[in-house]
């Protein structure tokens, strides 16, 4: 029996400004924490310690069903229980211990012949850029 696309487990770790429709989508933001709690968020806006970016960001979190999560650390579902785990220029924002823990639990939430899919910057590309631009 094949299972839906709906019955399927699909995570996007570190979606950051882009969550995917009809995926479980996590991001390590403090802003999404923030987002979370109605009277903190007002009590930071009323205090303007925010920037009017961040304060979109912050009613951008509060729209969407973004969870909250370190990657590193733990991804919160079952073992075994996710058909797909993406994400898209996270990796390279984590030390090296923290990239080999989270590579460690991304493992232990997909199940057997899951898919992890991992895109990260092309250094190659940026540094010819540096070179050919002499412009960090």
């Amino acid at each position: 029996m094949m299972m839906s696309n709906q019955d399927r487990l699909r995570i996007n770790v570190g979606c950051g400004k882009t969550p995917t429709a009809g995926w479980r989508n996590f991001d390590n933001s403090p802003s999404l924490l923030i987002s979370r709690y109605p009277y903190l968020r007002l009590a930071v806006q009323k205090l303007k310690v925010l920037t009017h970016d961040q304060t979109e960001y912050l009613e951008f979190l509060n729209r969407n069903s973004i969870e909250w999560a370190n990657g590193a650390k733990q991804i919160p579902v079952s073992t075994a229980s996710a058909d797909v785990i993406y994400s898209s220029h996270m990796l390279e924002h984590l030390d090296r211990n923290e990239a080999r823990r989270f590579l460690k639990e991304a493992y232990r939430c997909l199940k057997p012949n899951g898919i992890l899919r991992i895109v990260v910057p092309d250094l190659e590309l940026a540094v010819k850029d540096y070179l050919q631009n002499s412009d960090a």
